[in-house]
């Protein structure tokens, strides 16, 4: 599993991921919005993911293939405060997170 913690507008690192994983944003969001994005030309573009984005406190299920994905956090009010936690899946030889 992998945990983040974004209290400000911005992104967190890419990490390297393919398979199925489980997001789940949650805590104070403030007005704050999550969006996953993910990345298949090494960072130069970042593609917001379909039913990737959380403005209240949920969990999402994806499946993907190799790229970097990241989570970005905008509008974040004063007492934003949310936990991102990630988890593998349908763990392969080929899926991981870093």
């Amino acid at each position: 599993m992998a945990n983040y913690t974004l209290t400000e507008n911005g992104s967190t690192a890419a990490f390297p991921f393919q398979g199925e994983g489980t997001i789940a944003a949650y805590k104070t969001f403030d007005g704050g919005t999550i969006t996953v994005e993910a990345s298949f030309d090494e960072g130069a573009t970042w593609i917001a993911q379909t039913d990737g984005t959380f403005t209240a406190k949920d969990s999402i299920n994806i499946r993907i293939g190799p790229c970097q994905l990241r989570f970005t956090l905008s509008e974040a009010g004063a007492s934003t405060d949310i936990d991102i936690s990630f988890v593998g899946n349908d763990v392969r030889k080929s899926s991981r997170i870093d």
